[in-house]
């Protein structure tokens, strides 16, 4: 119970942390954002990163994803919502 607990708070605290990372080093942030054990916090916390990286640069976001060591449905998925 106390491990699930530590996880959960450290998933939160990296997921409130990534806003800066997104938008100065948003492949740092997506490294991070991959750390969250929570697949569903993990998801949400990389299309936030990858909107607000969108938002300054679309060709660099969608070439880094495409480029990363991300599963490919989640990749297609990270593509098709910031389309």
């Amino acid at each position: 119970m106390a491990l699930r607990y530590f996880q959960w708070a450290r998933d939160d605290s990296i997921q409130n942390s990534l806003s800066i990372p997104a938008q100065k080093d948003p492949q740092s942030a997506i490294g991070l954002a991959s750390g969250i054990a929570d697949a569903d916090l993990r998801s949400k916390s990389q299309r936030k990163v990858v909107m607000s990286w969108i938002y300054y640069s679309r060709p660099d976001a969608e070439q880094m994803i495409k480029s990363s060591p991300l599963p490919k449905d989640e990749k297609e998925r990270l593509l098709i919502a910031n389309a």
